[in-house]
């Protein structure tokens, strides 16, 4: 998403790194469809109703994921901790540092990497919060050209700490590695309420003697520089073993070594130091300290084991112990981290003694407190869906990974509270441990409406690094008081390599302004907006002043990328041009509120920029000379719809979500799908088409067993066009988040009244509950149900401002109860949910819009059997096969109800036409039968050879046009009765010897 790669047009998923939803037609038709992904599902495909699991996966009442599964050496199915300050990634096998191999070639030539811009071996990764270094260049770049200028920044790891090795008397060592022979009753779990990760199992290695093993790790969110690890071993024999304590200097990837040292005294004290490649005055130390239940002897140093690295880095402690055979012998290890920006004075001290200080605490105190630190925030956000499981954990998952990766931005500085949020968080380098725009357009509008202080890192980042953005619009220049930001960043934000400052993704700067603005929006943070916010939007809108050109009465921009990087060095991009258009608005504003005299070409570019539209096909173009065959790469001009909420009519606006989501490319990033999402909950009327978009926003790139997004629809580089997707890909979780703040709320951030306009789908049978959402000191708790929406006032937990008096609620326009009221603590406003499925069918007549799908089969990566059914030709279900596929649709449930003219005789319904639209791929043939109990079907009509209706036209692919795509209607020569109705398709015409089947758009069922 950040470089120019090579992508194939169609992804295909194998194997257990993918999402491919395997799905069967359940025995009771009412049942969701299942998914399976190794041994866990993500979020249902139809959420229509709970489907019971085949094994224990989800504890409820704690908020805890199960797997009984060990997939070694497979990324997605490492745990991790991290309380965002530290965080560490460890093997699945419950501890230890671990390199990801070619299964078949292990010392061959081409192993797994992580892709651009380092292509460095994936590893369990490690680091602490801003922990950057300074390197001259990375593997690649985005403009080669400026290579030479150097000064890249790319995240440094530590040791990794997350290690408590089992050595048999025979040598046998437990860790990542282990045969998985050897390992039986494997169980492990990660807390999405806590954190805490515990994995327990059988482990049988030679010898005859077994361990009962069990593994606890913690970062404690309450001691923010403090790691726990906890080993029990219950032996079956009496047994001496030995237990290896050890710092893996491996994990210390791009680092100086600083030193390392084993202590000698009661303490067991272990430690390594290192200092960012490049920055010898910056300096991270790590200690751990050891105890243990019972008796401990022979402490040495591990240096002499074959196994054990020897890097410089590392440092380890062995110690020997005897077992009782069926007792349990338990070892206790506390790791202290420190490093010198967060604690410049005696850095090693502060390290040193918050691991004796966690040691002396013990293990019940600091859960204790480790419990109270994640309670107080899930008490004051939350967001819940306990009536459906599987929808439920992937809100939780995305709460939850979210807020590892950042702390309050009101803490300490250099605490996590000034680094923003990369894109893997603190246990990946994926993207180089980069922040780009994902954190200030993707994660940070969620986190801002739910816990406004845990996104004001991102912002204390971009106000830290404003000086530098002047400087870096110095050298291209422009002017004083003007500012750009690169469009990478990590220690410095200059302009580099990978980061450039102009000719590219100028919109960040806009996105980094608004970001700025909607804080205080958010807050009513007046203190904010006059130190932080308004010099970033004063010196960003100074930017845009010399940037923009003026021709022919508007100003235009040239040589530019707009978000799609498919369409590089493009003039007058069209969210660019949009979001200059409305910087300026908001620049306007601000300055009267500040005091600030603003220049007068000001308001000219706020009302004379240009912005592109084609008024023949009724869209915006993403940029001049845009042609009709289009394939974007990631969400662009959506985004015009929102966040920005510019818009011609909304005409434009519906034709843009048209246009732009068939053209969205198969291998997009995974945040892309939620704007749309968001989008069609505020501007479509009818249907359920945000559903749609939601869970391909979701479903397609969540990750078992933890519910962690990947970046791409397939991680199998051989088949996905040769792309090493970013995992985990926190970017996802703050789309996928955002269509819950923003999309279903309809809550958009104002300065003058809490707003809202929610809807919902049919598929949210048992509502959503917010708890709780924040505006400028109030706090509000939300419930949007299927019929009425209640939004009280409650009491504000963990806010530094206090809203005095009623706070304005203002309902939008399309509520029956539009306004705005007043609410005091503990009010409750009720108005009626916007419900567009109950509303007249995007086909008058149609039975089948919004209700119940299933299918026999699988379907191609986003393209859901629902899609055939949500009143949207934008959607396609297509099989992952040329066979025959079918679909089976549930009359029963229609929405809206039956008309009228429609004669129900108990749920059965009448049909006497259908009318298909096939989309771009029309099959070679289609059958629809009708029955009332799934067993018995009646044929109603079929067709061989379907007729392409729209033959296809050069012209077409030059301009660009809003067409629905090939259709075939049948009026019935009689009426047929029914419950269900199944469609099944087979062929593919436009592409025979492709993998997949055709596509159905939709599937209009006419009543009687």
């Amino acid at each position: 998403m950040k470089a120019p790669t090579r992508f194939s047009l169609v992804s295909i998923l194998l194997g257990t790194s993918t999402a491919f939803p395997w799905a069967k037609l359940a025995k009771d038709p009412f049942q969701a469809l299942e998914s399976r992904q190794v041994e866990n599902p993500p979020p249902s495909e139809n959420v229509w109703s709970n489907n019971p699991l085949e094994t224990p996966h989800w504890d409820n009442k704690t908020f805890t994921l199960y797997t009984n599964q060990l997939v070694q050496n497979a990324y997605q199915h490492t745990p991790y901790v991290a309380n965002g300050y530290i965080g560490q990634r460890f093997g699945a096998e419950g501890h230890g540092f671990q390199q990801d191999f070619n299964d078949t070639d292990a010392d061959g030539p081409t192993q797994p990497v992580n892709g651009w811009p380092l292509d460095n071996r994936r590893v369990t990764f490690g680091t602490v919060s801003g922990f950057w270094n300074s390197q001259p260049n990375t593997t690649r770049t985005n403009f080669p050209e400026l290579a030479a200028k150097g000064g890249e920044s790319v995240i440094a790891g530590l040791p990794s700490w997350v290690t408590m090795y089992l050595i048999t008397p025979l040598g046998d060592t437990y860790g990542p590695g282990t045969k998985n022979s050897t390992i039986s009753n494997f169980m492990q779990s990660m807390s999405l309420k806590n954190g805490i990760v515990k994995t327990s199992l059988t482990w049988s290695p030679s010898g005859g003697c077994t361990y009962d093993l069990t593994y606890t790790v913690m970062a404690s969110r309450f001691r923010a520089n403090v790691g726990y690890i906890q080993l029990d071993v219950v032996a079956s024999h009496d047994v001496e073993v030995s237990f290896l304590d050890l710092l893996d200097g491996r994990g210390a990837l791009r680092t100086w070594p600083a030193g390392t040292g084993m202590e000698q005294g009661a303490e067991n004290i272990i430690w390594s130091a290192v200092h960012p490649r490049g920055l010898p005055d910056i300096t991270a130390y790590v200690y751990s300290t050891v105890k243990f239940s019972g008796t401990a002897s022979d402490r040495t140093s591990g240096e002499k084991i074959e196994w054990v690295p020897k890097d410089v880095s590392s440092i380890s402690q062995v110690f020997k112990a005897r077992l009782t055979g069926g007792k349990k012998f338990s070892v206790f290890k506390s790791v202290g981290i420190a490093s010198s920006e967060a604690f410049p004075e005696s850095t090693d001290k502060v390290a040193r003694t918050a691991a004796l200080a966690a040691s002396d605490a013990g293990y019940d105190q600091l859960l204790l407190e480790h419990n109270d630190s994640w309670d107080d925030l899930w008490e004051d956000g939350s967001i819940l869906a306990e009536y459906d499981e599987e929808l439920q954990i992937s809100l939780q998952a995305t709460l939850f990974h979210l807020l590892c990766a950042v702390r309050s931005g009101k803490g300490p500085k250099r605490l996590g509270s000034d680094a923003s949020i990369s894109v893997g968080g603190l246990t990946s380098d994926s993207y180089a441990g980069f922040v780009f725009w994902d954190a200030d357009l993707w994660m940070y509008p969620g986190l801002v409406t739910i816990w406004p202080e845990y996104a004001l890192p991102i912002i204390n980042f971009r106000s830290r690094l404003l000086e530098q953005s002047e400087r870096n619009a110095r050298e291209y220049g422009y002017g004083e008081d003007t500012a750009v930001y690169s469009w990478t960043a990590g220690r410095f934000g200059n302009c580099t390599g990978t980061g450039p400052c102009v000719d590219y993704q100028y919109h960040l700067n806009t996105d980094i302004a608004f970001a700025a603005w909607e804080y205080f929006l958010n807050t009513g943070d007046m203190e904010f907006l006059q130190k932080e916010g308004w010099p970033i939007v004063r010196k960003v809108a100074n930017f845009f002043t010399e940037y923009v050109t003026f021709i022919n009465g508007s100003y235009h921009t040239t040589n530019l990328t707009d978000p799609d990087e498919y369409a590089n060095h493009v003039d007058d991009g069209a969210f660019t041009n949009a979001s200059i258009k409305k910087l300026f608005s908001v620049a306007l504003g601000l300055s009267k509120m500040v005091g600030f005299a603003a220049p007068e070409k000001w308001t000219s570019i706020a009302q004379k920029m240009f912005i592109p539209y084609d008024a023949e096909a009724g869209i915006i173009p993403e940029f001049t000379g845009m042609n009709g065959s289009v394939t974007i790469k990631q969400v662009d001009v959506a985004l015009i719809s929102y966040p920005l909420g510019f818009k011609f009519n909304d005409t434009q606006a519906r034709n843009d979500l048209f246009f732009y989501a068939k053209a969205q490319s198969p291998d997009g990033p995974a945040m892309t799908w939620s704007v749309y999402s968001v989008v069609s909950a505020e501007l479509i009327d009818t249907g359920c088409q945000s559903w749609t978009h939601a869970l391909q926003g979701s479903q397609t790139y969540l990750r078992a067993p933890w519910y962690q997004f990947s970046e791409q629809v397939d991680d199998n580089v051989r088949t996905n066009g040769g792309t090493n997707p970013a995992f985990p890909f926190l970017t996802g979780h703050g789309g996928y988040l955002q269509v819950w703040t923003h999309g279903y709320t309809g809550f958009r951030p104002m300065q003058d009244a809490f707003y809202l306009e929610p809807s919902l789908p049919p598929h949210l049978s048992g509502g959503i509950l917010y708890r709780t959402m924040k505006w400028q000191g109030a706090s509000f708790e939300v419930y949007i149900g299927q019929q009425n929406t209640t939004i009280k006032r409650v009491v504000s937990r963990n806010s530094y401002l206090e809203y005095k008096g009623a706070v304005p609620v203002r309902i939008g326009a399309k509520n029956a109860k539009a306004g705005t009221y007043h609410l005091f603590l503990n009010e409750v406003l009720t108005i009626p949910t916007r419900l567009p499925h109950k509303n007249p069918p995007f086909q008058p007549g149609n039975l089948a819009q919004c209700v119940p799908v299933t299918s026999n089969g699988t379907w191609a990566p986003s393209h859901f059997p629902l899609a055939a059914v949500d009143g949207s030709n934008a959607t396609t279900w297509q099989p992952a096969t040329k066979a025959p596929s079918s679909i089976t649709i549930d009359l029963a449930a229609a929405f809206p109800p039956a008309p009228d003219s429609v004669q129900n005789a108990g749920d059965r319904r009448k049909i006497r036409e259908v009318i298909f639209t096939w989309g771009a791929v029309v099959p070679h043939s289609w059958l629809l039968e009708i029955s009332n109990d799934t067993n018995t079907w009646e044929r109603v009509w079929g067709q061989e050879n379907v007729a392409i209706s729209i033959e296809w036209d050069p012209k077409r692919y030059i301009e660009p046009q809003i067409e629905d795509g090939n259709s075939t209607t049948v009026a019935f020569d009689r009426e047929y009765e029914g419950r269900f109705a199944r469609l099944t398709i087979a062929g593919n015409q436009a592409n025979p010897n492709g993998k997949f089947g055709a596509t159905v758009a939709e599937v209009a069922l006419i009543g009687a």
